[in-house]
């Protein structure tokens, strides 16, 4: 009889300790997601910046032009 008891306490102690590990799991997964999100938006931010800044130095010198064009079709 305790032979059999010393037997099932340690896999007792394995099946306790099966949530613990899955929620250790759990938590490792979802840093990883907040990691790659948070560098996701970082990027998308950094590439909107970029955009806009392309966007001001070329097409803002020619916004007179086009009002000017427009106005002369006009007349």
């Amino acid at each position: 009889m305790p032979s059999t008891f010393f037997t099932i306490l340690p896999l007792e102690r394995h099946i306790n300790s099966i949530p613990l590990f899955l929620s250790n799991i759990s938590s490792i997964v979802n840093s990883i997601f907040i990691t790659l999100h948070l560098y996701l938006v970082s990027f998308s931010f950094s590439f909107y910046i970029i955009l806009n800044s392309i966007f001001i130095s070329v097409a803002i010198p020619h916004i007179p032009n086009i009002i000017m064009s427009f106005l002369l079709k006009l007349y």
